[in-house]
């Protein structure tokens, strides 16, 4: 059975050569020492650690600026932190990069050897669970893909029996053809929104620094004319930068501020969104003076294809939510609603302040 391969990164060469002697004691092959970033690359070509045991230095720059990867070319390597029991401030800038343990000097055996035992059980597990992801993933586009191209057909052929027949159709018949032709076009819906469910983790754009406040006034421009006929009261707070996807964030304030408009029988609808800062997150909310949910609906909305209401009264597949839900848990928050009867609904969400970058 193949040996960890263990990188170890400290500027301090005799630290690190005590260390080092530490972990091949403990059955490890300690592929290199390195004094920064750049030289481990240099002696890493060709040969990928399963694990780097790192300075604490090295990846946190003077001045309290944000911490950044010192070794770009190993982002998807866990990386354990040698350190001298930093301060909390410290630590808290470093979480953000996503270390899977620390190891305090002077370094015991017994802690060198549980950490890097839990960091390599750590990172086989999300390997396994981001390869179950893409599997699934592929199974839906491939599932997705053979049940809309015979669907395509049906509804085709419905189409031209509609036209070719239309003479010889009594009332009740293209009312029967009308309403198959629409039932298929709500089950491509649903397989297509399934399919971009499915893709939130697997087929995402990579987090960056981002101005919420263009993503709202974006969200606001496309909104649909229907949606603006009654000239709706729209109240925006000053919004925060954040690591973020943008891409999903503006589908969740669409989904979100469509829905608040939606299901909204007021004069005038009213819609503000809100923000308030957090210990270690942003706090946003979407508040709207619609028709409501009842409490024992709180939970069940966020499920997939479950819906409140029919067609005939709203149109949608219940889908959007599930998205939203999703989309916020992937940024490490949480998605609710508060909505006391007959006075609107509002949807409250959080999202971190710092990101991992092994989301990024």
């Amino acid at each position: 059975m193949k040996q960890p391969h263990i990188l170890i990164v400290k500027s301090q060469a005799a630290v690190a050569s005590e260390l080092a002697a530490r972990v091949k004691g403990l059955g490890y092959e300690v592929i290199g020492i390195a004094a920064d970033g750049k030289e481990a690359l240099s002696l890493t070509d060709g040969l990928a650690p399963d694990l780097v045991l790192m300075d604490i230095d090295l990846n946190d720059p003077p001045g309290g600026a944000p911490p950044g990867k010192a070794m770009q070319g190993l982002d998807n390597v866990p990386v354990v932190y040698l350190s001298d029991h930093p301060p909390v401030a410290t630590l808290d800038r470093l979480n953000i990069t996503g270390p899977f343990g620390y190891i305090c000097n002077p370094f015991d055996e017994r802690d060198v050897q549980m950490q890097i035992a839990f960091a390599l059980f750590k990172h086989r597990s999300e390997e396994k669970l981001r390869q179950a992801d893409e599997a699934l993933e592929q199974f839906t586009y491939a599932a997705s893909h053979d049940l809309q191209a015979p669907l395509r057909s049906v509804i085709g052929f419905l189409q031209l029996l509609q036209t070719r027949c239309d003479d010889r159709l009594d009332e009740e018949g293209r009312h029967f053809i009308q309403r198959c032709v629409s039932a298929g076009y709500r089950m491509q819906a649903m397989i297509e929104g399934l399919l971009t469910l499915s893709r939130v983790n697997t087929h995402a754009s990579r987090f960056a620094l981002t101005d919420l406040n263009r993503i709202l006034q974006n969200v606001l421009k496309a909104l649909p004319p229907i949606l603006l006929e009654r000239n709706p009261d729209m109240i925006c707070a000053v919004l925060p930068n954040l690591s973020v996807d943008g891409g999903q964030i503006h589908s969740l304030f669409q989904h979100l501020i469509t829905n608040a408009l939606t299901y909204n029988n007021s004069r005038v609808p009213r819609v503000e969104i809100g923000c308030q800062e957090q210990a270690d997150a942003f706090g946003f909310y979407v508040k709207d003076n619609g028709i409501g949910i009842r409490s024992q609906f709180h939970q069940r909305i966020f499920t997939v294809f479950q819906r409140l209401h029919t067609d005939r009264e709203y149109s949608g597949i219940g889908l959007g939510l599930a998205l939203c839900k999703r989309i916020v848990e992937r940024h490490g928050g949480s998605l609710w609603v508060e909505s006391p009867p007959e006075k609107g609904s509002t949807f409250h969400f959080s999202l971190p302040k710092q990101t991992r970058t092994q989301d990024i």
